[in-house]
């Protein structure tokens, strides 16, 4: 057994552990941090969004969302027609390159409306699902308060700014 390879392999495994010790995993420490922190604020302010369009339930989300879809569709078929043209025209280089630039600015366009479209799904449902509670908890305990109560608890709906509301 060679003692030299054995005693550089166990200074080079001693010197790679303190590396990462003393300078990789303060690193990755912060930056997952720093990740946790702003996915919080990100959380909070998607929480306090569906909260705030709750708040304005008489809204047509729904609307919005098959627009983007429609959109996202328009795209997709605009950049096959673009595709199937420029797969004809294929001798004029300046063409080709365009075409390809067009197509990947297409693709980008459509993975945005796909990644709106989840969005503004997902909140609509998040406002559907909080105003129907809201009203149906509101339904139940109407017979047991007067009207000015019952006005009082649609103003403070009505009012809603976020979670903590």
């Amino acid at each position: 057994m060679d003692n030299k390879a054995l005693k550089i392999g166990i200074i080079s495994g001693i010197i790679s552990s303190l590396i990462v010790i003393i300078f990789i995993n303060p690193i990755l420490s912060f930056v997952w941090n720093v990740f946790i922190a702003f996915a919080g604020r990100i959380h909070q302010g998607y929480v306090d969004k569906i909260y705030r369009n709750a708040a304005l339930s008489d809204r047509n989300i729904i609307g919005v969302a098959i627009i983007i879809f429609l959109l996202g569709f328009m795209a997709i078929l605009l950049c096959l027609i673009v595709s199937l043209i420029g797969s004809t025209y294929r001798q004029a280089r300046v063409i080709h390159l365009g075409l390809r630039v067009f197509n990947a600015g297409i693709l980008l366009a459509v993975l945005l409306c796909a990644l709106n479209w989840v969005v503004v799904v997902s909140l609509t449902t998040g406002v559907t699902e909080i105003s129907a509670s809201f009203s149906q908890r509101l339904t139940v305990l109407a017979p047991a308060i007067d009207e000015h109560e019952y006005k009082i608890f649609r103003a403070w709906w009505a009012s809603l700014r976020g979670l903590n509301d």
